[in-house]
């Protein structure tokens, strides 16, 4: 396959990495184990905390990567090594939501209805990271014509942002049915 490295901070589901050759992983787990300490001992900082996390998760991955033709990061822990990739010559491919703007935008909306008062959900910090990581990728990966639009807002050249939609093909299911013995047990 084309995968020549894999770098993972804590994750809660592992059945993907699992399915992954060690030698290809490298996990940067201590990392998430700290900043969720002082997260918890510091909850009014939590902003500032998951900033410094994803900034030093960009840091050590970036130190730990191998030059590749192909780098795919996903948004805000991604600057520091897309910015190595970028500079030996690889092609950058981003992943993300929305753009980072439109969170607050859309969830301002949506309180002003209900009259609650609208918290920082992206910091300006990370919100300018992640522009920094959108403005750097060749291409961007989204998993919606929604989080599309978003982009195209804040004038992200079309060319860069492709539609991945997330789900399934029904029809290849559909003979599912013919395959099932009467003895199987069938689960919903």
């Amino acid at each position: 396959g084309l995968l020549g490295q894999f770098i993972t901070g804590y994750a809660r589901d592992t059945s993907l990495i699992d399915e992954i050759p060690r030698r290809l992983v490298t996990k940067i787990s201590l990392l998430r184990i700290v900043y969720y300490v002082i997260n918890r001992t510091f909850p009014r900082a939590s902003f500032d905390i998951e900033y410094h996390h994803d900034s030093m998760f960009g840091y050590l991955s970036g130190r730990m990567l191998r030059v590749c033709q192909l780098f795919h990061g996903y948004s805000n822990f991604a600057l520091e090594p897309m910015r190595i990739a970028k500079s030996s010559g690889a092609v950058v491919v981003w992943e993300g939501g929305c753009h980072p703007r439109a969170y607050q935008e859309t969830y301002a909306v949506e309180a002003k209805k209900v009259g609650v008062k609208v918290p920082e959900l992206v910091s300006e910090r990370s919100a300018l990271r992640m522009e920094k990581e959108i403005d750097l990728a060749d291409a961007i990966i989204v998993t919606s014509l929604s989080a599309q639009q978003t982009y195209l807002k804040q004038n992200v050249p079309s060319r860069k942002i492709y539609v991945v939609p997330l789900g399934w093909q029904s029809a290849a299911f559909v003979n599912a049915d013919k395959k099932l013995s009467s003895k199987s047990v069938r689960l919903l």
